[in-house]
């Protein structure tokens, strides 16, 4: 079945309202996910009784929470940095509790359902038949054989196939990257009945409560179902609380069903269950000799849909219909038929082939932008005892455009393309290395969901959609690790498109950093980011003492560095934007990323660290941490106290506190941005940029060192006044390796972070370590200090533990222990991959820096760099010790092509550095 751009299994679980799941096996974690960065849906793929869950990433459900920075924060600051300075670990923000943003929550689940079908043509005696079954189980005798569902990553499409009583039915499902609309086709189904309906929102896991029982804000909410013409949906309004912007918001859905069989509607009573469910009735739709079925969805949200008290009688009176938002959804499934509906009577087949024809090769083309191909020396699969190794032995010839070819082997791999994800995570387990297709077919479905996820925005916590309400951590966008985890492959990966959503994603917080950094420091024209943001606001709410985030001051650093990298990779370019609060926000929608956007972050992030460092506070000569009111300036030998810092998530040994000074991580942001910020300054020569210059200079040398350990490990905080703390996943104090570049050329801190990771590994075992992100962390850590053994290892311990779905999407834990889904991990092995073959900067092009020798060949093309070319072919040959490249230049640049890997070029010989000089569009190939 396929090869390993597909996702291919032959299990499916079906998704049952209300149904109780316990922690370890959530039926939607195992459904399969389609969406175009805005909007999507999750297919449990089941044969009868099927849930097409939709998803729009902007939802979020209001709650009674204030969303404005706490007015005590103001007056707050000297306390902390007092309490700081005198090693005062008692003082606890005056007891505040932290406060969340809005919760992240899916669209309406749709019910499809296939009934055996008496030869019943009398309209009445149908529905009456129909009616005796109230739970829609009619289905229990059909025969279901030859059941198989994928995910085609080049169409970005879900088919489901099987037989059902031996007739062949087939679903196809794509959410459309030109119509923003999500699309299904039922093939074959005439011979039964089809009931097409809305589940009840509380039917779906976990709604109305939280995960400690308590009861939750959407149980304020009110919603409706409908059947207008030949659409079915559901309307709904937010719980009205005083203050929120959601007040009179709401959000719907709509499906619109075409088909050549015989249509009714039968109304049932509604659950007792749904409670907040207006109507008493639940209608049907029950689509009879149907040899073809098209659905057709949209969904979307609103601030203005009136109020709360007014939602009942609109909904009865049908006024609801005449809503700008209900006259949206009405107009985005109709029109994206266009004049198909004639067409689609006449020839049945052309309505969804035509649809995803321009979908298809938008997705095509952005997929294999990157092709990655690993070659194995065993197969596992059919138990052979040979080793005949498969991979392709030379590139060949260039041809006269200049581009080197990949021959074709149709044999490749035929054993493990015929093996489903189930079968290859359970083959895993049987042999003690990376079973090498299962890591390619992971890789391919983690950039297939990168490029599903976003575009709009980032990718939220959960990736492109959620099947149940009040996950953990609110499926949020996670800003001190988890976004930055997820988007690390994003550039490198060539994906443009989830480039330009991330930029959107920033762009669209600004305005609440800037308040933020006024409101927690005073600050003008600077930027602090929050931990977390809903999408839609970014203010610092949640905080507390033991995670103070309001003084996690790395934040808004942090966030930068992918938008520069971006501009590394695509050079100087505009964006636009049809986003109309984006517009109305910076009044224009076009953007010239460098100029627009990356120096006025620039500009005000160094605004921020310069704001930040007072003489007052300041390490003396001897490194003695310091404090002198009134103090104007330092003296020579004295550093900057970075006061107060939060090291996420963590805190000095025997200290109570987490508010500290000289975070590691502090200090490595700073000095990045001022770099970065020196760069642009001397790029584009604005007036009194050599002054601005000099005196960001005098900044960076004034700003605290690194300080090492005993063992000569980078500490996690340079005050000699604390002891390190090791028994910790987080390792936000190797921020200087990664997301940073400091260690490239800097032996001594590299080995620095090196031993700092030993000391995690050792004092950290067995503590916190099923949570994913912290060996994803780790690794793209490891792979930038080109230490390929342990990157080999992470993974390897990764595709052993029980993380990956059967869509081999992943779970938060290793071992699943809170059984929520999140795709830092999945996502993240993206961008270690990538890091593990290439690594770039402005200035050097690194080939396979952190490839272990137990990935023995392979080759990938389409990887950009931060150095302006793309690296059309890569190959390698660990038996051969055979390494070519195939480079292309999209700027004039110049860059040191090194090639360092010692089971590449053996441990008796140097390490290889060629300097390139190219003009945009020329060639360099390089034979190792």
């Amino acid at each position: 079945m396929g090869d390993n751009n597909w996702s291919y299994s032959k299990i499916y679980k079906e998704i049952k309202p209300y149904e109780e799941y316990g922690m370890y096996d959530v039926a939607w974690h195992d459904g399969m996910s389609a969406a175009d960065g805005h909007i999507g849906v999750i297919t449990s793929c089941a044969p009868l009784n099927d849930s097409f869950i939709f998803q729009n990433v902007e939802y979020i459900m209001p709650s009674e929470e204030p969303r404005y920075v706490p007015l005590e924060v103001e007056g707050q600051l000297d306390e902390a940095r007092q309490s700081v300075i005198n090693m005062d670990d008692t003082w606890d923000i005056h007891n505040r509790e932290r406060t969340n943003m809005y919760c992240h929550h899916p669209g309406h689940q749709l019910r499809v359902e296939l009934c055996r079908s008496a030869d019943i043509t009398d309209t009445n005696a149908l529905i009456s038949e129909a009616a005796k079954h109230p739970h829609m189980t009619r289905n229990d005798d059909i025969n279901i054989t030859d059941y198989e569902r994928y995910t085609d990553f080049n169409r970005s499409e879900i088919v489901v196939k099987y037989k059902a009583d031996g007739r062949t039915i087939t679903k196809r499902t794509f959410a459309s990257l030109t119509d923003d609309v999500v699309i299904t086709e039922i093939t074959g189904a005439k011979d039964f009945i089809v009931n097409i309906s809305v589940d009840d929102f509380e039917a779906m896991h976990k709604f109305g409560m939280d995960k400690n029982k308590q009861a939750t804000s959407e149980r304020g909410m009110k919603y409706s179902r409908f059947v207008k013409d030949d659409i079915v949906g559901v309307v709904a309004h937010y719980p009205s609380f005083e203050g929120s912007e959601l007040a009179n918001g709401g959000f719907a859905g709509a499906t619109r069903f075409i088909t050549d069989g015989i249509v009714n509607m039968i109304e049932l009573n509604k659950s007792d269950k749904a409670y907040t469910c207006i109507d008493n009735i639940v209608p049907i739709i029950q689509l009879n000799k149907s040899d073809k079925i098209i659905l057709i969805t949209y969904l979307d949200w609103t601030d203005k849909l009136g109020r709360l008290e007014d939602f009942q009688s609109e909904c009865e009176s049908g006024s609801i219909f005449d809503t700008e938002l209900i006259r949206k959804c009405f107009a985005k499934v109709n029109d994206s038929l266009g004049t198909a509906d004639k067409a689609f009577f006449n020839n049945k087949e052309i309505f969804y082939d035509a649809a995803i024809k321009e979908h298809s090769i938008k997705s095509a083309e952005r997929y294999n932008r990157v092709s990655l191909y690993l070659y194995d020396n065993t197969d596992c699969i059919s138990n052979k005892n040979d080793k005949e190794k498969k991979y392709y032995d030379n590139v060949s010839k260039a041809d006269d455009n200049s581009k080197c070819a990949i021959a074709d082997n149709e044999d490749r791999y035929n054993i493990y393309n015929m093996a489903a994800n189930e079968e290859l995570l359970d083959k895993q387990k049987e042999v003690p290395d990376i079973l090498i297709p299962l890591l390619e077919r992971i890789y391919n479905n983690a950039r297939y969901g990168l490029m599903s996820g976003a575009g709009y925005t980032a990718p939220r916590l959960n990736g492109p959609g959620v099947g149940e309400w009040n996950l953990m951590w609110r499926n949020a966008y996670t800003m001190d690790a988890n976004v930055n985890i997820q988007v690390s492959g994003i550039n490198s990966g060539n994906m443009y498109e989830a480039g330009v959503g991330y930029i959107w994603f920033v762009l669209r917080q600004l305005k609440d950093w800037e308040i933020n950094a006024k409101k927690v420091y005073g600050m003008k024209n600077a930027l602090l980011a929050p931990i977390n943001t809903d999408g839609q606001r970014a203010m610092m709410v949640e905080y507390d003492i033991n995670y103070p985030f309001q003084y996690w001051n790395t934040g808004a650093s942090w966030m930068i560095l992918p938008i520069a990298e971006w501009v590394d990779c695509y050079g100087d370019v505009s964006i636009t934007t049809t986003d109309q609060k984006i517009i109305k926000q910076y009044n224009k929608d076009v953007f010239n990323v460098k100029k627009d956007i990356l120096m006025p972050l620039l500009q005000k992030t160094y605004n921020f660290w310069e704001q930040l460092c007072t003489p007052e506070y300041y390490t003396d000569i001897e490194g003695n941490a310091r404090y002198e009111k009134g103090k104007t300036h330092l003296f020579t030998g004295e550093k900057y106290l970075i006061i107060p810092s939060f090291s996420p998530e963590n805190k000095p040994l025997g200290y109570k506190s987490a508010i500290t000074a000289n975070a590691s991580m502090d200090i490595a942001a700073a000095k990045d941005i001022i770099a970065m910020y020196i760069d642009m300054e001397n790029e584009l020569h604005n007036e009194g940029y050599k002054e601005r210059i000099k005196k960001a200079e005098k900044l960076n040398n004034e700003l605290p060192d690194y300080q090492y350990d005993e063992s000569g490990a980078i500490r996690e905080w340079a005050m000699k006044e604390y002891q390190e703390n090791n028994a910790h996943r987080h390792i936000s104090h190797l921020y200087c390796a990664w997301p940073a570049y400091q260690t490239q050329h800097n032996n001594k801190l590299a080995n620095a972070c090196r031993q700092a990771i030993l000391n995690r590994n050792k004092e950290n075992s067995g503590k916190d370590d099923t949570a994913s992100h912290g060996w994803i962390h780790k690794a793209l850590v490891e792979a930038r200090l080109k230490n390929s053994e342990e990157v080999y290892n992470i993974l390897n311990m990764l595709v052993h533990s029980d993380i990956f779905y059967s869509t081999l999407f992943t779970d938060h834990n290793t071992n699943r222990a809170k059984g929520v889904a999140c795709t830092d991990t999945l996502y993240g092995i993206t961008g270690i991959i990538n890091e593990m073959l290439v690594y770039s900067d402005k200035n050097t092009v690194e080939l396979l820096p952190a490839l272990s020798s137990n990935i023995p060949a392979g080759n990938i093309s389409g990887l950009l760099t931060c150095a302006g070319v793309r690296v059309d072919y890569l190959s390698w040959d660990v038996d051969k010790r055979n390494v070519k490249a195939d480079l292309t230049a999209l700027r004039d640049t110049s860059f040191n092509l090194v090639l360092n890997n010692k089971a590449y070029i053996g441990e008796e010989n140097e390490s290889k550095c060629v300097a390139v000089q190219l003009k945009k569009g020329e060639r360099y190939c390089f034979m190792g």
